[in-house]
């Protein structure tokens, strides 16, 4: 159910602006009055409801910071005017909390802005462009996760960090089938960072949640228990070649050293 609430994305077209940051940041919920078709509030108790139609973005973040009853930080001048680049609505929003948080993030991240948690208790948030001066908080702030907790929730476009164990296949087939998304990662927002940890086969991972459940999952595919026969099978042809090769090398040496003897 929860699933069928939260699926959002197909309805919503956000159009990302270009936005000036100054070093005064602002509440989210201390909204311009003046900005056109405001957003009533719902009590936090109730489900989480967007109109349908055009939403300017200081009223969603307003509404979303009021219904999970924290603040949202954001810089001044980052949000767009009024009537000049509006959220768009095919259908209207009805979700849970979860929902309602992950929405947010996807609709800040369209903006080109990363929505963090400031204090470990998640009562302040605050949204982050790659092009300020504090960008670096973003991953500073990266929330740490277990496997599990990442793959329920592969929709929360919010920083991230996760320890994951390879199990069955080598640490080099695990960060060859990653590749993709590190590779991916670079020329979109935070992009992902993956890392062993000392000599291990546990892997660290950094980037946004929507980005470490998608290598999660490939992760899933190709560390399967199969894969460690399917390793040591490789292993093994390998060091049959290798002897082969040794072997082929002496036989040529004894070939060189008897060719003297043979003419005499």
């Amino acid at each position: 159910m929860h699933h069928h609430l939260r699926s959002f994305a197909a309805a919503a077209i956000l159009c990302p602006i270009c936005s000036t940051f100054t070093n005064a940041p602002e509440l989210a919920s201390q909204g311009d009055p003046t900005r056109t078709a405001p957003i009533a509030v719902a009590a936090a108790a109730d489900p989480f409801v967007l109109p349908a139609g055009n939403l300017e973005l200081a009223d969603v973040v307003a509404r979303a910071s009021e219904y999970l009853g924290c603040n949202v930080l954001i810089q001044k001048g980052a949000l767009p005017d009024a009537g000049k680049a509006p959220l768009t609505l095919q259908r209207g929003l009805k979700t849970d909390r979860a929902g309602c948080e992950e929405f947010l993030a996807t609709a800040l991240a369209h903006y080109g802005m990363t929505l963090t948690y400031v204090d470990s208790k998640q009562t302040t948030m605050e949204a982050l462009h790659p092009n300020a001066a504090n960008a670096e908080r973003a991953l500073q702030r990266a929330t740490p996760r277990t496997v599990d907790e990442v793959l329920a929730r592969p929709d929360l476009a919010m920083p991230a960090t996760v320890v994951v164990e390879v199990k069955h296949c080598s640490l080099g087939e695990a960060l060859s089938g990653m590749q993709p998304f590190v590779a991916r990662g670079k020329g979109i927002g935070l992009g992902l960072t993956v890392g062993q940890l000392g000599d291990s086969k546990r892997l660290l991972m950094v980037g946004l949640q929507t980005e470490i459940a998608q290598a999660l999952a490939v992760l899933r595919a190709v560390d399967r228990p199969e894969a460690a026969t399917e390793t040591l099978r490789r292993e093994r042809d390998r060091e049959v070649e290798q002897l082969q090769r040794r072997i082929d090398g002496v036989e040529r040496m004894l070939k060189a050293a008897n060719k003297p003897a043979d003419g005499k």
